[in-house]
């Protein structure tokens, strides 16, 4: 159930974690990239209304 709602909101769950990393200076991902991380998993938790994803892990952080 849950996988299929997470497939139907792909696009939606890609606008918010890019209006979160969009809202953090160079400066303050590379000094705080948990607090981007959290910041991500809250607004997909709000959006589902749900817990149920637990975890936000990026693979690498670039800085441009």
């Amino acid at each position: 159930e849950y996988g299929e709602s997470v497939s139907a909101k792909e696009d939606l769950i890609k606008g918010e974690i890019v209006s979160v990393i969009s809202s953090y200076t160079i400066e303050e991902a590379k000094a705080d990239t948990d607090a981007m991380r959290n910041a991500i998993l809250e607004r997909i938790q709000k959006m589902y209304d749900s817990e149920f994803i637990f975890n936000v892990v990026f693979r690498e952080v670039y800085c441009q």
